[in-house]
């Protein structure tokens, strides 16, 4: 049994709308529910706490896919927050166990929100990632710093599939297809 972890999905991310994008989140998400495995939805409610209208909730098309579902939540993170923390929390609230925590990621912002919180979750004992590759998107990409040693955003450039090497330098992680 694996939590599937849906990240920012929401309509004011461009890469959100892509149609490729929301099927194959949606297909992630009839998935889960067929083996009646948890879900987790991740949102961002505003860009910082000035904002009176904030961010709007997860895709209608998504969330009318879990409304009536027992083994939902959903979970806020802040713009620099990694929202490992409430993940684990919402997973250990729909899933209590005493052995490794198996999250399924996939969703939008992948170069930044998915990026940083799967680095938040590898650092926790006791939890395996895998990341739907096929199932995420990015319109920015990581890339190396001039170092060479660690990742860095930088916006404006394609995702390339060179960069998802990143994701599997980090212990715990492995990128899978959503087939």
């Amino acid at each position: 049994m694996y939590i599937l972890v849906v990240v920012d999905m929401q309509k004011c991310w461009p890469e959100a709308n892509n149609p490729a994008t929301i099927k194959a989140v949606k297909q992630q998400i009839k998935k889960a529910i067929r083996r009646n495995c948890p879900v987790i939805s991740v949102t961002i409610p505003y860009f910082s706490t000035m904002d009176a209208k904030g961010y709007p909730p997860m895709l209608k098309c998504l969330s009318r896919l879990l409304k009536g579902y027992g083994k939902h939540r959903t979970v806020c993170k802040g713009l620099c927050d990694d929202g490992a923390g409430q993940v684990l929390y919402a997973a250990e609230e729909l899933f209590p166990s005493k052995g490794t925590k198996k999250l399924r990621l996939c969703g939008v912002k992948t170069a930044a929100c998915l990026w940083a919180m799967v680095q938040g979750l590898c650092k926790r004992a006791g939890v395996k990632v895998n990341v739907v590759r096929n199932a995420c998107h990015s319109l920015v990409g990581l890339v190396a710093d001039p170092s060479g040693m660690t990742p860095a955003v930088q916006s404006d450039i394609a995702w390339q599939p060179s960069m998802w090497g990143f994701f599997e330098q980090l212990p715990n992680v492995r990128l899978i297809s959503g087939r």
